[in-house]
């Protein structure tokens, strides 16, 4: 048919470098593997067209890849808001956090380990875990997301580690059940976790996430050392997996992860955001009305009778060719949905299969730097963002000669672009006959991200030139 086709010159119009032809069984997988290649602005505006065949129309198929292409494009558009909306204050907590970041690094080695990983997500599921998990407690390493942490302590159970990576002021939320325990705790942060978690938890690793700043290869060569790099697949519970699988266990047990608002319970009791829907909740109002109402836009159908939002339909998904992919021994508890590759066991079988194991010794090693060496860094940083606050100070109405300015920070120090994204766009995008109106209001706003961003860096700077900051080889 294709050959046909071509002869008689009826694909001339794929030609045209915006026009993607998917066709037979692997349209999904082809769609997708495109999809990664391509920014917001390759598919912003774009229009699906359907090409019935005249026989054997499988009318299911054909839902099912539109359903998924639209899916999977509605991630791309929720990922790329998120991170214009989020990267400032990635930039910021980064900065404030980078002293304890390179103090503590998280080392991650894979090591032949005898006892199993168990993942506690925030599920409904969880509470009717809870004496199951006590009873496995000394036989497995347990990684418990933030937001489960209210449900466990509640319980009495100190998880071995607690994965954190939000990086909004709500994260702190997921500790205020258990202000007691701060100083039993050990967390896995991200290098852009809220900056009241360090100042409060003493037992901090740090990590980051793969897509999270241009600055973290800036402090790498300044330092000269590497920071461990973990994928945060949409949800903080994947940051656990992935910890727990580079560190080389070979059975991984999920409990609370359930993938579902069933019942119309999103989290389990004790946590923050009980009872309420993820995409409705306090946790996406603190980044601004627009895009909160944005997201909670972004639903899809009932899914085996229980309703997911976008993000986790497509981290079920992740997740199950995760699993496919791997060698290792998955297993799962709860009444959410069914995760496929991994077998479920309920809460007696677990306690079953764990009893064969020894008490578990399992611990990360941290990789401690010289933070001193940031102190000519950040200096240099303040030179240069105090020579741009001047030079927008003095705006004439000359914009060529800010962009100029900017542009030389930015060459300098290559994350400021992403920094000042928003501010880009706005003049770039804005169409209006007032042009100095433009012009003035996007310099006023540069002002004021450079003089936050100043707060930031001169808040490190006294940190570091403190007695608090002692010397470690």
């Amino acid at each position: 048919i294709i050959q046909y086709c071509v002869e008689n010159s009826l694909l001339d119009f794929l030609e045209k470098n915006n026009i993607y032809l998917f066709a037979g069984d692997t349209a999904v997988n082809s769609f997708t593997h495109k999809l990664n290649s391509m920014q917001v602005n390759d598919v912003k505006g774009h229009r699906i067209i359907k090409l019935n065949p005249s026989v054997e129309l499988n009318k299911a198929f054909y839902e099912n890849v539109i359903k998924t292409i639209n899916n999977e494009l509605s991630v791309l558009f929720m990922n790329t808001f998120t991170k214009m909306e989020l990267q400032r204050l990635w930039i910021e907590n980064i900065i404030e956090n980078s002293p304890y970041v390179f103090k503590n690094l998280l080392t991650i080695s894979k090591n032949k380990i005898p006892n199993p990983a168990v993942i506690i997500a925030a599920g409904p599921s969880l509470r009717s875990s809870l004496e199951m998990l006590r009873q496995i407690k000394e036989k497995a390493v347990f990684f418990c997301v933030d937001t489960a942490l209210g449900a466990l302590t509640e319980a009495d159970i100190i998880p071995d580690y607690i994965v954190s990576v939000d990086s909004q002021i709500h994260n702190f939320k997921d500790y205020y059940s258990s202000v007691k325990y701060f100083d039993k705790y050990t967390v896995l942060g991200a290098a852009s976790l809220y900056k009241g978690v360090q100042r409060s938890i003493k037992n901090i690793y740090y990590f980051t996430g793969l897509k999270e700043s241009e600055l973290i290869n800036n402090l790498e060569k300044v330092t000269s050392k590497s920071v461990n790099s973990v994928e945060i697949d949409i949800s903080v519970t994947s940051a656990a997996i992935n910890i727990a699988i580079a560190s080389g266990f070979k059975e991984i047990l999920f409990v609370g992860l359930d993938m579902a608002y069933t019942g119309g319970i999103s989290h389990v009791q004790a946590s923050p955001i009980y009872n309420e829907f993820l995409l409705t909740s306090n946790k996406f109002k603190s980044i601004g009305h627009s895009f909160y109402n944005l997201i909670r836009k972004r639903k899809t159908e009932i899914i085996e009778e229980t309703k997911v939002d976008v993000n986790t339909f497509i981290f079920k998904q992740n997740l199950e060719n995760l699993i496919l992919s791997s060698e290792l021994e998955f297993y799962f508890t709860g009444n959410g949905q069914r995760i496929h590759g991994a077998d479920f066991l309920d809460n007696e079988d677990i306690i079953k299969l764990f009893f064969k194991y020894d008490e578990t010794n399992f611990d990360f090693t941290v990789n401690k730097t010289n933070v001193n060496v940031l102190i000519e860094y950040y200096n240099s940083f303040i030179n240069a963002l105090d020579n741009f606050k001047n030079r927008l100070l003095d705006f004439d109405n000359n914009i060529d000669e800010v962009l100029k300015f900017k542009m030389k920070l930015e060459n300098k120090f290559s994350f400021m672009h992403d920094y000042f994204i928003k501010d880009d766009l706005y003049l770039e995008r804005t169409q209006t006959h007032d042009v100095n109106r433009k012009n003035t209001y996007y310099v006023l706003s540069l002002l004021n991200r450079v003089v936050k961003i100043r707060k930031s860096v001169l808040r490190t700077l006294n940190y570091l030139k403190s007695s608090d900051n002692t010397n470690t080889d």
